[in-house]
């Protein structure tokens, strides 16, 4: 276990609930180029150039090959599923960053005592499991409805990085602000609770988190996920995966 996580309480998922179910759909499997994310949905983004290798850090099971169109229509839910779990989708590699995409997994919450029942918890045991594998790890997501926003940055032997916001409150807030936070302008937060950074960001006026910013500090910490059409990208191929119900919202 690397040190990021050594003051978290990680809880194991037992090998069966990880395992991926045999009547998984065909999916197109014509490759394709990049397509445009990043609103209403979650991913990792994970420094790494060999998507097998993703597969098994996740400790998931194994996939069905996908392309872009129908890999991201399963992400975001638009595919039909069994009742084992939804869909997520590992991209091929884009300029050394592999895309770990779903509207269903875990995000980082710290803030209640039962961690949104377990949500935070899951989110500890995928991100443990990626950063013991890759030298560095990020996690994005937002859904306007709530609100919701969040991002990680987990870097070997730099501080980690936590931040997510909904329905009116900080749910985590680790480490300190990181250069480009400070660079978009986003209010310093740094070594706050939950609760006192809450209240910091209510207190200046037009401070709010919103989905726009979640873009623009992935651009500059990898990726814009809402820009890679514009990369001259070759066709290519990802993987759908089942995620177990054990380690899904």
């Amino acid at each position: 276990m690397n040190r990021f996580w050594r003051f978290l309480t990680i809880f194991g998922i037992g090998a069966a609930a990880a395992t991926a179910c045999a009547d998984t759909p065909s999916f197109d499997q014509i490759p394709d180029r990049p397509e445009d994310f990043g609103y209403k949905v979650n991913w990792f983004a994970v420094r790494a150039s060999d998507l097998n290798s993703v597969v098994t850090a996740l400790e998931i099971g194994s996939g069905a090959p996908a392309n872009w169109a129908s890999g991201m229509a399963a992400a975001y839910g638009r595919t039909g599923g069994t009742n084992k779990g939804p869909w997520i989708f590992l991209s091929p590699p884009v300029n050394g960053w592999i895309f770990v995409v779903g509207s269903s997994l875990p995000y980082p919450v710290m803030h209640t005592p039962d961690r949104h029942g377990g949500i935070g918890q899951k989110f500890d045991t995928i991100l443990s499991r990626l950063t013991d594998h890759f030298s560095e790890v990020q996690f994005f997501g937002s859904y306007r409805v709530v609100g919701f926003v969040a991002w990680v940055r987990a870097q070997r032997d730099l501080p980690l990085r936590v931040f997510s916001f909904g329905d009116g409150e900080v749910y985590t807030n680790i480490g300190n602000q990181t250069l480009e936070e400070a660079r978009l302008k986003f209010l310093d937060l740094s070594g706050l609770s939950p609760r006192a950074a809450s209240e910091r960001l209510f207190s200046v006026e037009g401070k709010l988190p919103d989905e726009t910013n979640v873009l623009q500090l992935a651009a500059l910490w990898s990726l814009d996920p809402g820009k890679l059409s514009e990369i001259g990208h070759q066709p290519s191929l990802g993987l759908v995966v089942q995620l177990p119900k054990a380690l899904a919202q």
